[in-house]
């Protein structure tokens, strides 16, 4: 929640429509994001992420465009397999949103830019 300026993060839990929902800036205007944060899920190996790896029934992406926000944000600490590319974009372009996928190579770079992974991690 730090690099959001958020001071708590709600707890997980399976039926949620997303993890975080944020005011954010984007060069300068003001949107709302809403998150869907996709962990290691108890795996050792880094894994793709798959529709069927979001939510209990494959649904998350469904929900997460149901929160009140303006940019629905799938990020995972891994890949992200086309496929739930495809389904994000075709969720945003039937209700007029737009997303965003945060891979794990992303995810390293925002959070040694946010000063919270130094480069030897």
């Amino acid at each position: 929640g730090s690099i959001l300026g958020l001071s708590s993060v709600p707890n997980d839990w399976g039926g949620e429509n997303s993890d975080i929902v944020s005011n954010i800036s984007i060069d300068g205007d003001s949107a709302r994001a809403a998150f869907a944060l996709k962990g290691p899920g108890g795996k050792r190996k880094p894994w793709m992420l798959y529709p069927a790896d979001m939510g209990k029934r494959g649904d998350q992406g469904i929900r997460l465009f149901n929160e009140p926000a303006d940019i629905m944000v799938v990020q995972h600490c891994s890949g992200i397999a086309e496929s739930v590319r495809h389904i994000m974009e075709a969720l945003a372009t039937s209700r007029r949103k737009h997303y965003m996928l945060i891979d794990g190579d992303n995810t390293v770079r925002l959070l040694r830019k946010a000063g919270l992974l130094v480069a030897n991690d």
